[in-house]
């Protein structure tokens, strides 16, 4: 080897190659549908659909609420049918006047078949009629009002008044019922009106 010729030079390496050759290779995009990509996809629609159902169901409550026909008018009325023939029957027995007795027969007669309507009406509708409740709703200060006239001998005059101001608190009720929207509810509506003037027509009990 000739002393004056210089070694073969290495070839000079750059100093980062380390670090570019131990970067891991970006991996392909995944296709749009398929995979990872398809599974996000569905959750994303179950989810989408659940919302829009709850959200459906939240208004059609809601908007069955707002529009659901108030009848407690009727429930009201049906009340207060129970408690006219109730006392109707008392009058009907103890009265001492043909007159009274007949209209107390009248009216037990005609307020029972308005609550058989009324009641039928309203399970019609779906309101539950609870008889029992209905019974338990009596008024017992007529009946000491009544044992107390005829105690005095008045039975006959304190009936006509107690049945008279029964029948004005009905027919304030009659009249404020809701407007009826089936033709069943008009039928109901103009059977209890008309009823309602013919019992207001009290006798005397003389």
């Amino acid at each position: 080897m000739d002393p004056n010729q210089l070694p073969p030079q290495q070839p000079i390496q750059n100093q980062y190659d380390y670090i570019l050759n131990s970067q891991t290779p970006n991996k392909k995009p995944m296709a749009f549908g398929t995979g990872g990509g398809q599974k996000q996809r569905i959750l994303v629609s179950v989810i989408f659909i659940v919302v829009v159902l709850i959200v459906v169901m939240i208004g059609f409550a809601v908007f069955q609420s707002a529009t659901k026909k108030d009848y407690s008018g009727y429930k009201t009325a049906l009340e207060q049918q129970t408690e006219i023939i109730r006392i109707a029957d008392l009058g009907a027995n103890k009265a001492r006047t043909a007159s009274v007795k007949n209209y107390a027969s009248s009216v037990k007669s005609i307020t029972s078949s308005e609550k058989a309507d009324t009641a039928s009406f309203l399970k019609g509708v779906s309101v539950k009629v609870d008889e029992k409740a209905l019974a338990q709703k009596k008024d017992e200060g007529n009946d000491k009002l009544l044992a107390t006239a005829e105690q005095a001998n008045q039975y006959d005059e304190k009936l006509i008044s107690i049945l008279n101001g029964l029948v004005i608190s009905y027919q304030k009720n009659i009249k404020s019922l809701p407007a009826a929207t089936t033709k069943t509810e008009k039928a109901l509506v103009t059977t209890l009106q008309n009823n309602a003037k013919v019992l207001a027509n009290t006798p005397t009990s003389n």
